[in-house]
């Protein structure tokens, strides 16, 4: 009976710790990202918090050094 309660008891906690997990998503570039450059043919664009990034072929943000681009 103890062990069944005590799988009971993991079975929520693991499912937490997976779902915080960070895992990559596809991302829609918000209307407060700004458009700074091109590297590659990709343009580059800057987050909320200034970081310099482009999306890749599967939608992801691809994060590059913040001198790459060009606006502040």
């Amino acid at each position: 009976m103890k062990k069944l309660i005590i799988a009971a008891a993991l079975v929520p906690a693991l499912t937490l710790a997976i779902a915080c997990q960070k895992s990559p998503r596809k991302i829609k570039v918000k209307s407060t990202d700004s458009s700074c450059g091109i590297k590659d043919g990709k343009t580059l664009h800057k987050d909320e918090q200034h970081n310099c990034y482009y999306l890749n072929e599967s939608g992801l943000k691809e994060y590059v050094e913040n001198s790459m681009c060009s606006c502040i």
